[in-house]
């Protein structure tokens, strides 16, 4: 679902929304691009964005009919957006588009990537920043329409790339025929294992710390407990999910509310598995391992129904602790199937899995075997 999170809710008037932490540029990160910002009716923020993350630059978006609502979007590699593609990457429930700025840097060099704060998460504003149903948030992906357009979802931003990419037809027609859905990622978002672990997420979050002395502090709780596994990361994502409390003596407390969201939870992710599998268009499923997958997708991944990417020694957020491997799947993902102008033909979304994920599903099938063998033995 994403971090848990505390009682930190931020209103859409709060004026201190820009709490920043600037880490040292992780070396292995390549440098941004030109910087270049957006003038007119968009307005540029370049604070937010440090230089040498996997974003260029950031701006804001009103959209038609929704007077109240103010997206914050992050952007890179713009110039690629008409002869290559976009991909449209969501974040978890709790995080921020900052959660894709590590894999962004290497997503660019292939394609424009669009991040935005999803509502009632980070820089966004809305009137209404509790009602996070997939449904309802969905709409905040149709905002920059291109040609061709890759949706990646992240735990919750997952549900949400499934639900909009199965209304296809009416995203076309908002855009006059201009966007084109056509492939899909989720990340580390399986519908029976998120079910499972519904019962038992009050109590993690309940044993989560609500404040912490300093940002610092924060990026060190996450990196200890293993919230995020990679520490540049860390560094990267962690401020931008929290806000400063003049009321705790300047404490820095959660951005989002995630208590206050859980009416939300079981819409988020029920009926998501047949959605995703009903989609015209390739797919992908990354997770970090075997054990992530319900029966209902392993069926469906030995019948070639979709591809599935194993990133081994992830936590929830693969795309923070691996966010080359993580890039890389994407982009080649989207080459071997055409989902951008730049990708080959002759690829196919369906087909026997790669040597590694089948020897680890003929491992998987001999354990379960093993299993109801010893069950009927008993």
């Amino acid at each position: 679902m994403g971090p848990p999170q505390g009682d930190g809710h931020e209103g859409p008037g709060s004026s201190d929304r820009r709490v920043q932490l600037p880490p040292p540029p992780p070396a292995s990160w390549p440098a941004a691009g030109s910087g270049k910002q957006l003038g007119g009716a968009a307005s540029a923020i370049a604070a937010h964005v440090p230089s040498w993350s996997g974003f260029d630059e950031d701006f804001e978006v009103h959209l038609p009919g929704r007077e109240h609502t103010t997206f914050f979007v992050r952007v890179s590699g713009r110039e690629l957006a008409a002869t290559n593609g976009v991909a449209v990457v969501l974040h978890g429930g709790g995080f921020t588009g900052m959660s894709w700025a590590p894999a962004a840097g290497v997503m660019k060099r292939h394609c424009c990537v669009v991040a935005p704060d999803l509502r009632g998460h980070g820089l966004t504003s809305s009137a209404d920043e509790e009602a996070h149903s997939g449904s309802a948030s969905g709409s905040s992906s149709t905002s920059s329409p291109t040609i061709r357009l890759l949706l990646v979802g992240h735990s919750l931003g997952g549900s949400i790339a499934v639900r909009v990419a199965g209304a296809a037809g009416e995203l076309r027609r908002r855009c006059g025929g201009a966007a084109e859905i056509t492939g899909v990622v989720a990340v580390d978002v399986v519908e029976g294992t998120a079910l499972s672990a519904l019962d038992d997420m009050p109590e993690i979050l309940r044993k989560i710390p609500r404040s912490f002395p300093s940002m610092e502090d924060a990026v060190r709780w996450h990196v200890k407990t293993g919230a995020v596994r990679n520490s540049s990361s860390a560094h990267a994502v962690v401020p931008s999910r929290l806000k400063n409390d003049p009321a705790r003596d300047g404490r820095v407390v959660w951005r989002t509310d995630l208590r206050a969201t859980e009416r939300h939870w079981r819409d988020w992710f029920e009926g998501m598995s047949k959605a995703f599998l009903e989609l015209p268009v390739p797919k992908l499923l990354i997770v970090a391992g075997m054990d992530r997958l319900d029966t209902e997708l392993t069926a469906a991944h030995m019948q070639g129904r979709y591809q599935l990417k194993l990133v081994y020694g992830s936590g929830h957020s693969i795309q923070e602790d691996q966010p080359e491997e993580a890039a890389k799947s994407i982009i080649n993902f989207a080459l071997r199937n055409s989902v951008f102008r730049r990708g080959t033909s002759g690829a196919t979304h369906g087909g026997k899995p790669p040597a590694g994920e089948e020897e680890e599903l003929l491992r998987l099938k001999l354990a379960r075997a093993r299993e109801q063998a010893n069950r009927t033995r008993r």
